[in-house]
Parts: C-alpha cells; structure tokens; sequence
C-alpha cells in the first residue's frame, strides 16, 4: 500500500496538529521495548510518543498468562511487551497497532494516523496474545478515570457479552463525556455480533483492502460501525505491485535480544487504530 504519509497528507493539512495534547490508550500486548523492563528503550518510532503515568499499573496481565520478566504473575507499572518467551520470533501485536495509530513523524520507519498524539500502553493480553475478561474490566475502569487518556484503543475481541464488561465500557464512556472507545470488528467473515465491538457505546470498525472494498475476513453487521484500512494480503487492489498488508512497528527477539523492526499484517486488529488515530 502507499506510505502513511502518502495516504495521511490530506488529514494532515486538515489537522496540522495531528493529535497533540491528545492520549491514546492501546489496550494490547504491551509496546515493544528493548530490553522488555522498567529500564529499556521503546521502539524508536514510538518512543517519542510513549508516555507511563507515575506509579499506575499499567500492566494488568495477571496469573498463568503473565510471562513477563520483572515478577511471577504480578501486575506492574511496566507495560512493555515481554515477547513469548520462546526460541521464535514474537508477535509484537501491541507495537504494531500503537504504530498504525500514532507513530512519531521522524526520519525512519512508518508514520502513524495521528503522529502528535500521546500513547499510553496498557498491557491486557499476554501468553500467545490471550487476554481475560477481568484483567481487561479492571483496565477499562483504570482508563476511566484517567483525565490523561481521550481515547481507548480495543485491537481484541471474541468475548462474550458480558454485564461487567458492558459496565465498564459505558462507565469509560460516560454517557459521552468520557472516552472514546474504538475497537476491532473481528476477522471471521461472519454478520454475528462480537464483543466488545457491538457494544453501543463502542466504535466498531470492520477492515477495507488499498482499494476500499471490505476485506474478505472482515466481520459485518452489529460489530461494524465504520470501516478504515486493515490491509488484505491475497490483494493489490490499488494496482502498486504490493499485497495490500499495513505496514507499522514491530519487533525481533528469536536471538534472545530485542530488536526494533517493522512488518507487514492485515485484520480489523489493524483498522481500529486508523479510526483511534483519526479520533485523536
């Protein structure tokens, strides 16, 4: 696909303060960080943009899914992405969203939809990318009373409908005086509803490929309320000679240390944090 500055410019010209003063919550994986503790460096399309509020959990991964290096099942105030622990490269799902979203505009790498905007990482899933429903309630409502955080980025789904969830959604919500919350539609091909992104009071967001036809694995219906790019790598609808993937931050760790990169991906996962960054 054409490059985020490419397809942002008219944006930019609209808003040429792209997001400043504005924070993203990127409920995820965490951000990568190099290495993965309270002491290392973000990646650096993002570090300029990365910022931790003093002395708040930001790390809600709890138990057997907690795999970071700083405690045993713990939550903490480091949000980074520990990566999987095994001897393979890691899915540094987190990154590549808070990427898509507002990746600083400097001389390297991608820059994102709104590229003035604060990023605030919070960790809600970890062993394989699996999260729990009562770690992402209790994040929701941290959010919630964050006057910092304006936006929620939700690049999750497949849970149930839920009374607490549903709860915390529309308490961070506020009737509309809270935050806005955007999250991904779900990549199933399917017209059922998926949650939290058929939520009233959620922005679902369902994906489009370069030449703005609905991405075949896109959900429909009750989840989607808009659509934004989410890529699709079976495509080159716009003709450039490139599968139509979104390219954003990323990371390496299968050599045991972690390395800063940039990959490739499609979903919805990958259509909220246009929409988050357009919000901001």
């Amino acid at each position: 696909m054409e490059s985020a500055a490419d397809s942002n410019a008219v944006g930019w010209q609209a808003a040429p303060s792209a997001g400043a003063d504005i924070g993203i919550a990127v409920m995820d994986t965490g951000v990568f960080r190099s290495p993965p503790t309270a002491t290392g460096d973000w990646h650096p399309d993002l570090s300029a943009n990365v910022q931790l509020i003093p002395g708040q959990i930001m790390d809600y991964v709890s138990g057997d899914l907690d795999i970071d290096r700083e405690d045993s099942g713990q939550r903490d105030t480091n949000p980074a992405d520990p990566g999987d622990g095994k001897a393979r490269s890691s899915n540094f799902h987190g990154t590549h969203v808070a990427g898509i979203a507002a990746a600083v505009d400097n001389t390297q790498g991608v820059v994102g939809v709104s590229p003035g905007a604060t990023i605030y990482p919070v960790r809600v899933l970890g062993r394989d990318g699996v999260g729990s429903s009562a770690d992402l309630i209790d994040a929701l409502n941290w959010a919630a009373g964050r006057n910092e955080i304006d936006v929620i980025n939700l690049s999750l789904g497949g849970l149930g409908p839920s009374n607490a969830l549903k709860q915390a959604i529309d308490a961070a919500w506020n009737g509309g005086n809270g935050k806005l919350i955007v999250a991904a539609a779900g990549n199933q091909g399917t017209d059922e509803p998926t949650y939290p992104a058929a939520y009233p009071n959620v922005v679902g967001v369902g994906a489009v490929d370069g030449g703005s036809v609905r991405a075949s694995y896109s959900n429909v219906g009750q989840s989607v309320d808009v659509v934004a790019p989410g890529g699709d790598a079976s495509r080159d609808a716009n003709q450039d000679g490139t599968a139509d993937v979104i390219v954003s931050a990323w990371g390496r760790d299968d050599t045991g240390s972690f390395e800063p990169g940039y990959a490739g991906l499609q979903g919805t996962s990958m259509a909220a944090p246009h929409v988050a960054g357009v919000y901001a």
